[in-house]
């Protein structure tokens, strides 16, 4: 396991997710060109470790599986959901334990993740004994977490020791890690027979799910991605079905048992939506459902996630990269309902792909691969900001049946952040919305703007510095890209940008274009750089 000497760092990956967590770990070497083998981390002979934590005898902390299995005080699940909605149908259950007084979210949370902690850095010693330059831990976090709720979950972490000394730890979004999983990982893309193109991953979990779509190219030798969108939804996942059965179980004549409230969730994984008969509900003698029923516990979560996958086809289309193929992954991707209704919804739209067996280890692995790539291969960062500034920005104003089209005053588009840290060759773009009046020159300038701040705000009376003058004609013929009332219109330009470094001088590269008809193209430079390993 041990590769040959260089710098090196251990790098761990780790998917606290809300009903289960998986760690994965590798060895990075700075002499490596590729990134090294990724294996998942066992603990107590498990890969997959439950999220829970329970208070056992003698005051002794149990979590994970002991927590779940063990009979004996409080047992809190959900920890996660605690960090982001504690208004959850899941956590509002009779029988569902309250935080203790004066504990936070993230209190408890770090207790979590101190005893994951322990663990890890055991095993890591042993596996690694002679590497003592710190661990790298980067954790899968939702793509649409609130600022709060970030804070929250950065502070469990510190405080649960990850991040001392020579360690560091890091965030990636779960959406990300798990186009990271699918792209590298040779046994699944050959599986699923992913080729170049477009590809939307779903990623079902407990309590979100997470939808990315990406860019692949170079598919059967050496794959590359490029993330398009990403997205997730609160309250879209597993939890919420499952409270919705328990609700209608307690709907249902007598009392329920707690055994069967515990095993209703599990009839989700063999419903298929087209049983007739009524269906015997687990751990429940002779009770039975309706599949009408059924359905009507799952639906408006399913309408929830398909409503993501909509949002992101659409946003593929108006970049002009439709989406091929759509991959649903994670528990809730195992579910035959769930794949029979977005199958039927989203047919002659695009061709849903299934997993045929289960990936728990999907974000963790994704995880450790982002942070391997990101130390294997040279990044960015910079002591200032960039923008791009249009001279002449549109903003259609409507009253009633009324609408103009008038001048704004325009506001950099940030396009470089100091401080953060840019992968070399990254890529992106925006849409400006250009005005232009009948009569005037056709042609428009979008400024290259520097700022010494992190967040940039018009209000904060620090004068921009001109970096570069991006001028190009517009295309006054394309309807599709013009909106006009009179003789003013706005007119849809894209700015594509890539990250580029060579000769130690790092370079922005603008193009412009409307729809697939390129106007221009400029290459700026910029200062205050330095690269990152």
């Amino acid at each position: 396991m041990e590769p040959p000497l260089g710098q090196r760092k251990i790098i761990v990956g780790i998917d606290f997710g809300t009903e289960k967590t998986c760690v994965s770990h590798a060895l990075w070497n700075s002499i490596q060109k590729e990134p090294p083998p990724i294996f998942s981390l066992t603990i107590n002979d498990r890969i997959v470790f439950s999220s829970c934590l329970a208070l056992g005898q003698d005051e002794r902390i149990l979590w994970g599986q002991e927590a779940y299995d063990g009979q004996q005080g409080t047992v809190y699940k959900w920890l996660k959901i605690f960090l982001y909605d504690p208004d959850h149908p899941i956590l509002q259950e009779p029988n569902a334990p309250q935080l203790p007084e004066g504990v936070l979210p993230e209190e408890l949370v770090t207790v979590y993740l101190r005893q994951l902690y322990d663990a890890i850095t055991e095993k890591t010693r042993t596996l690694y004994p002679n590497c003592d330059e710190g661990t790298d831990y980067w954790f899968g976090w939702p793509a649409t977490w609130s600022n709060e709720s970030q804070q929250k979950m950065m502070r469990a972490v510190q405080d649960a020791g990850y991040g001392n000394g020579p360690d560091r730890f890091f965030f990636v979004t779960e959406a990300e890690a798990v186009a990271l999983f699918f792209t590298y990982h040779e046994h699944y893309r050959k599986s699923l027979k992913l080729g170049d193109g477009c590809i939307l991953i779903c990623d079902i979990g407990g309590g979100t799910t997470d939808v990315v779509t990406m860019q692949i190219q170079n598919s059967s030798i050496n794959p590359t991605y490029e993330l398009l969108s990403r997205s997730s939804g609160n309250d879209c996942g597993l939890a919420a079905m499952d409270a919705a059965l328990r609700g209608y179980v307690r709907s249902l004549p007598g009392v329920p048992s707690q055994r069967l409230l515990d095993k209703i969730g599990d009839l989700k994984r063999g419903f298929n939506g087209d049983e007739v008969r009524p269906i015997v509900l687990p751990a429940s003698g002779q009770r039975t459902a309706l599949p009408k029923h059924i359905k009507g516990c799952l639906n408006p979560t399913i309408e929830k996630i398909l409503s993501l996958i909509l949002e992101n086809i659409d946003a593929s289309r108006q970049m002009q990269r439709p989406i091929s193929h759509v991959l649903l992954a994670g528990g809730g991707g195992m579910m035959p309902y769930l794949r029979s209704h977005i199958g039927v919804k989203l047919e002659g739209i695009a061709e849903v792909l299934y997993l045929i067996e289960y990936a728990p280890i999907s974000v963790a692995w994704g995880a450790t691969l982002r942070g391997a790539l990101g130390r294997a291969i040279p990044r960015l960062q910079f002591d200032r900001s960039y923008g791009l500034e249009a001279t002449s920005e549109a903003i259609v104003h409507e009253e009633g049946l009324d609408r103009r089209i008038l001048r704004k005053t325009s506001i950099p588009y940030w396009i470089v952040r100091k401080g953060q840290e840019y992968a070399i060759d990254h890529e992106e773009s925006h849409i400006f919305n250009i005005f232009h009046r009948a009569g005037d020159p056709a042609t428009t300038i979008i400024n290259l703007v520097e700022h010494p701040g992190k967040c940039p705000s018009p209000d904060d009376g620090i004068t921009l510095v001109p970096k570069g003058v991006f001028e190009f004609c517009l295309q006054l013929q394309d309807r599709d890209s013009i909106l006009r009332t009179g003789d003013e219109c706005s007119i849809k330009v894209q700015i594509a940008w890539t990250l580029r470094y060579s000769k130690q001088q790092a370079e922005v590269e603008l193009v412009a274009s409307v729809k697939d008809a390129e106007l221009g193209r400029k290459v700026g430079i910029l200062d205050g750089h330095r690269l990152v390993h």
